[in-house]
């Protein structure tokens, strides 16, 4: 049973039984609450295929450079690359295979920017078994000089 199967478990046994007194249940919750975030990290370093050592973004031109290194690969299919102007909707702008490398390797992607502004990154890691892990977001901001002549 995974940790999160786990949690899921203690969560419904915990709030379900009809033995427990508003007192109880108000303490076997804050049990719960501490043993959440030790839950949570050990499902993802354990589920995690990638030893990420860095991921960032810069402008290079009127391109977005983006460059991640990592320290070891096992099971990696490969990395998707997503844009969003909001945060909420995303389009897949490239995918680079994985090198399953027990060394350093370094990899890099050019996105040409469609707009000015605020524009966020994501780097999604998916192993051969069709799992994602996501990294956090990137911003770049774009800005433009324009030049404003009155007469």
């Amino acid at each position: 049973m995974t940790p999160k199967q786990t949690l899921l478990q203690v969560l419904f046994i915990t709030l379900s039984a009809a033995s427990l007194t508003a007192q109880n249940a108000l303490v076997q919750v804050s049990q719960i609450a501490k043993v959440i975030p030790t839950l949570a990290a050990n499902s993802i370093n354990s589920d995690a295929t990638v030893v990420l050592a860095d991921f960032s973004v810069s402008l290079d031109g009127p391109e977005a450079l983006l460059r991640w290194t990592t320290t070891q690969e096992v099971n990696n299919k490969g990395f998707q690359l997503q844009r969003s102007l909001n945060g909420t909707s995303w389009e897949i702008i490239g995918f680079i295979a994985g090198s399953n490398a027990q060394e350093a390797t370094n990899y890099q992607f050019w996105d040409e920017i469609p707009e000015k502004g605020n524009i966020l990154y994501r780097l999604q890691q998916i192993n051969l078994q069709g799992a994602i892990f996501e990294y956090p977001v990137r911003e770049l901001i774009r800005q433009t000089a324009v030049a404003v002549i009155t007469p």
